[in-house]
């Protein structure tokens, strides 16, 4: 590390994007505006999906006063999840409240300043900046004070492209498991919402294919509430099972391992659908081995596994129902899971749906056990690169 420098954030950085003070006028669809929970330590990129706000195209040219977002700024929320960064591959989107955005100078490589900021000694340096409040935030001065290390420019391009040769693996495959879900939803869809198979629609009465019936969830599966266990026996270091106590653990399709139990109680089995049955009813994951699940998630369970996933995707408006009925939090309980009314066809036709979307679904979990590694490989080398402990 003789070659590296001290410095700090504000010397390496040739502007600061900060539109914060008050909130421009919005509406349905236009130009995007990016908020903290687009930004994710578990991806590179800011997450766009997330997006619900916009603004129209007057207030885009003329309201933000430090511009918009430009490819390799550098996206760091200043209210909420501290310590999270992304990254910008694009000229795209705007920010307002609580998100501010580094624009680095030519001097230093932005990517490999993304990665240094993304590491966990960075990260500790912003969380003890926290002011404390209701949620964890952070003064953009003591931010851009921040000491950071670094190499020399062409060292930091060596270091950047290593990690991000990892990541743009990592993003190939999740943009490969959404194309394969939609591919499998669109068979589910076609089935047993159109009503078209192969080509020909199926005849209805009352609304229901001949052949067909109406009844109830607990016809076609078994439903399986969590109970949690003591508090004692949560960890975060390993010990035990892994516990998924609600929907604060999903994401995409697999939800994430935050806590393990020692004293697990009521258990999902692997490729259970998960479903959280509080505050939001119906966000919908698939445990990805066997798992202890909490009170704020169900798990249905089925042979018909592909058919069982897509089918609980299609109750939006069932879970929506549950949601807007709550007292003072949405919640559905097992008698409400069980009863929820669908049609139900002929085990025939569900074999031969799930004959098609299984090998699907077995491509986007044998994907997610790549990406996993591959994030592992990431997260491993990071710091150490990040120190000089090893070399490119």
């Amino acid at each position: 590390m003789n070659n590296w420098k001290e410095t700090t954030l504000r010397e390496i950085t040739d502007k600061v994007i900060d539109n914060r003070g008050k909130t421009p006028p919005i509406i349905d669809s236009g130009y995007e505006i990016l908020e903290v929970n687009a930004i994710s330590q578990d991806k590179r990129e800011p997450d766009y999906s997330k997006v619900t706000k916009f603004v129209d195209e007057g207030i885009y040219k003329s309201w933000f006063r430090n511009g918009h977002i430009k490819e390799a700024d550098i996206l760091i929320p200043t209210v909420g999840t501290i310590g999270n960064v992304s990254f910008s591959m694009q000229n795209r989107g705007s920010i307002a409240q609580n998100l501010i955005a580094l624009r680095i100078n030519d001097k230093n490589y932005p990517l490999f300043v993304y990665y240094k900021m993304k590491s966990p000694s960075f990260k500790k340096q912003i969380l003890n900046l926290d002011i404390g409040g209701v949620q964890p935030s952070v003064k953009v001065p003591h931010l851009l004070a921040q000491e950071i290390l670094l190499p020399e420019l062409e060292e930091q391009k060596q270091i950047a492209s290593v990690l991000s040769s990892l990541d743009d693996k990592i993003e190939l495959l999740r943009a490969e498991n959404e194309t394969l879900e939609k591919i499998a939803q669109g068979i589910f869809r076609e089935w047993f919402v159109d009503f078209t198979i192969d080509g020909k629609k199926l005849k209805l009465e009352n609304g229901v294919p001949e052949g067909w019936r109406v009844g109830k969830l607990g016809d076609e599966f078994e439903i399986i509430m969590g109970q949690s266990p003591s508090g004692e026996s949560y960890n975060e270091k390993g010990d035990g099972m892994i516990f998924f106590q609600g929907r604060a653990e999903f994401q995409e399709r697999f939800p994430k391992v935050r806590l393990y139990t020692t004293e697990p109680k009521r258990m999902a089995e692997k490729f259970d659908v998960l479903v959280s049955v509080r505050a939001p009813v119906g966000d919908i994951n698939v445990a990805f081995d066997k798992c202890c699940i909490g009170r704020g998630v169900g798990a249905v369970r089925s042979d018909q596994r592909s058919y069982a996933l897509y089918k609980t995707k299609s109750l939006k408006e069932a879970f929506d129902k549950f949601e807007a009925e709550g007292t003072v939090f949405g919640s559905i309980n097992k008698d409400g899971f069980l009863n929820i009314k669908v049609i139900i066809p002929p085990i025939e036709i569900v074999k031969n749906f799930e004959e098609a979307a299984s090998p699907i679904d077995q491509k986007i979990f044998n994907n997610y056990s790549q990406i996993q590694n591959l994030s592992r490989l990431r997260d491993t080398l990071l710091p150490k690169l990040m120190s000089g402990e090893i070399k490119v």
